[in-house]
């Protein structure tokens, strides 16, 4: 079964750190990003998390 989950973070650095912990520990497969933390044009706090990015 495919796990999936859909979070607004809206641009937090907290609910950016919740989301990796979450990912890494529920096993989630596919994560439905709204509102990432941005710095510049740059998202962040996602270079830990497994697998592919995509805006």
């Amino acid at each position: 079964m495919l796990r999936v989950m859909q979070i607004n973070l809206q641009h937090k650095k907290a609910a950016t750190a919740a989301l990796c912990k979450i990912f890494e520990a529920e096993a989630i497969d596919v994560a439905l990003i709204q509102e990432p933390w941005i710095s510049g044009k740059r998202v962040m706090g996602l270079g830990n998390i497994r697998g592919t990015k995509q805006l």
